[in-house]
């Protein structure tokens, strides 16, 4: 697998004040992404740093990782027995 690219997302408690903590350990300027509301994304050399807010219901750590072709992956994954 070519993994293009990868995510590691957190749900906090308040998007805006760990917007401004991530900032100010990590250096950074701004967000690189805002996709939707309570969702910010900063962009840190080849790995995406996602923000969440909590929901009620919403579990902790997602982890994504992009490739160019998701059918093609999905099918060699199949073929090696993986669900």
């Amino acid at each position: 697998m070519l993994v293009q690219s990868v995510t590691v997302g957190l749900t906090v408690a308040d998007v805006g004040r760990s917007v401004e903590w991530y900032r100010q350990v990590l250096e950074l300027e701004h967000p690189d992404l805002e996709p939707a509301g309570g969702i910010v994304e900063f962009r840190l050399g080849g790995l995406w740093l996602q923000l969440t807010q909590a929901l009620p219901c919403a579990g902790g750590t997602v982890v994504r990782f992009g490739v160019a072709d998701v059918s093609a992956e999905r099918s060699r994954l199949v073929g090696l027995g993986v669900r």
